[in-house]
């Protein structure tokens, strides 16, 4: 059995399918006419070298996968990647033997010199959930080489060697975080990830972090029984940058003032699963740059919308959109729904109109064109 494992490779992935997807791995699978990284290429007869000595370990590069998902170095079944080193989450296996590990921490990234409620070298973390949701068990690592374990819901101070910008990370049971517009809030600056780290309850958790510029989901996150997102981002004057496209929304069923006032969000959500969402009153209120695509918004649960898109720049084309897949749902009757200044064309949009207001609902808009 042909060994691919060599102590002297930097860390390096295979990708699990041709053509390699990685940066550093450009291949021609036709001509097999490629370097990897650390120097190894295809041998001139299409197979990928892994090792320094390239007539001696490789792997074939049209050999197929186990029913285990692992990669063939061989004909026989038997012989793969690293002796079964699995693939990492990211699709690609090792080749140095160490698949690396799985980041399922709530990450965040902290300024202690904006001004807030505890001295320049301090942050208050609000460690504080809803009644009836699950208690704390978490690990925070604070980001200056000190960990804190915590099993009670409380505000949590931590003084730092020295005043400055520190990454967050908390690990383990961690339902929910509250700023409230209040306490330490303008010291958070970014959201790196939500992790997956049993979250139950969003109501108002950045609301007022007015120096919070950027938000990413994460790719490791799991939010799946939040219930409720009402104030989430209230008030966050600074945010504009970040990926939240994949936001688990699917058990979701309160938005109302989500983004309101932050006046420079205008973020990807199109792709977000609203089905269960009745209450999303001014969702996007004041949100004076949202311009985006809610036309693949399932909308039959939603019962309150006034002041949704109030003082927005929603567009007549996003606005077009919207009426013509809105209109044609089965939405609940008597639901109050603000565009804005938005205004609307003639045709299907009209129609899409006219079927929401049909179905008893009282739209505020900029009117036709």
């Amino acid at each position: 059995m042909l060994s691919i494992i060599d102590g002297t490779l930097p860390a390096s992935y295979v990708s699990s399918s041709l053509p390699y997807e990685d940066s550093a791995l450009a291949v021609d699978s036709v001509n097999a006419i490629t370097h990897v990284v650390g120097g190894r290429s295809f041998a001139g007869n299409s197979r990928l070298c892994v090792a320094f000595d390239e007539t001696i370990s490789y792997i074939n590069a049209g050999l197929p996968y186990t029913s285990e998902g692992r990669l063939c170095i061989s004909a026989n079944p038997t012989a793969y990647v690293s002796n079964g080193t699995p693939f990492t989450s990211t699709g690609h296996v090792s080749v140095t033997g160490t698949a690396p590990p799985i980041d399922t921490d709530f990450v965040f990234i902290i300024d202690t010199r904006l001004a807030g409620v505890t001295p320049a070298n301090t942050f208050l973390l609000p460690a504080l959930t809803a009644t009836g949701s699950p208690a704390y068990n978490f690990t925070v690592e604070w980001g200056d080489g000190t960990s804190q374990n915590i099993t009670l819901a409380d505000y949590y101070p931590h003084v730092y060697p020295a005043e400055g910008i520190y990454e967050i990370r908390i690990s383990g049971q961690f339902p929910a975080i509250t700023f409230n517009n209040i306490n330490d809030a303008p010291k958070v600056i970014s959201v790196e990830s939500f992790g997956a780290v049993g979250w139950r309850q969003m109501p108002r958790a950045f609301q007022g972090c007015v120096n919070l510029t950027a938000v990413t989901y994460g790719a490791n996150t799991d939010i799946s029984n939040v219930i409720s997102c009402f104030n989430m981002f209230r008030g966050c004057t600074s945010l504009q940058f970040g990926d939240i496209s994949n936001f688990d929304t699917s058990n979701i069923i309160r938005t109302q003032n989500m983004f309101r006032d932050c006046p420079l969000f205008n973020l990807d959500v199109s792709g977000w699963n609203m089905s269960l969402v009745s209450s999303g009153s001014s969702m996007f209120r004041d949100a004076l740059a949202f311009n985006q695509d809610l036309s693949s918004w399932d909308v039959t649960s939603l019962q309150t919308a006034a002041g949704f898109l109030q003082n927005s720049s929603f567009s007549t084309a996003n606005y077009d959109l919207l009426l013509v897949s809105w209109g044609a749902q089965a939405t609940q009757s008597n639901v109050s729904f603000s565009a804005g200044n938005a205004q609307y064309n003639a045709g299907p949009p009209a129609a899409g109109r006219a079927a929401l207001v049909a179905n008893s609902w009282t739209i505020t808009d900029g009117g036709p064109v």
